[in-house]
């Protein structure tokens, strides 16, 4: 089957929509203001927890987290 040469056009410089309005990169800057002891709901920005504390134990070596659930919701706590 020929392909429409009108319908299959490409197209250059279109911007990647972020996946649900988040950046990564606010991880990071989040995870830098953490403190050991201090935690976040990572629903609050769109995130799961679980996302939450896989990057930023990738991206920032020596930290750590824990993932516990409370009324308010799946919370990550920076314990290290």
């Amino acid at each position: 089957m020929p392909l429409d040469s009108q319908a299959s056009v490409i197209e250059k410089g279109i911007p990647v929509p972020s996946r649900r309005g988040f950046r990564f990169s606010e991880i990071d800057r989040i995870v830098a203001c953490m403190d050991i002891g201090d935690s976040i709901l990572p629903a609050r920005i769109g995130l799961k927890a679980s996302a939450f504390k896989t990057w930023a134990q990738r991206r920032n070596n020596g930290t750590k987290f824990t993932i516990h659930n409370t009324r308010e919701g799946h919370r990550v706590w920076r314990i290290a």
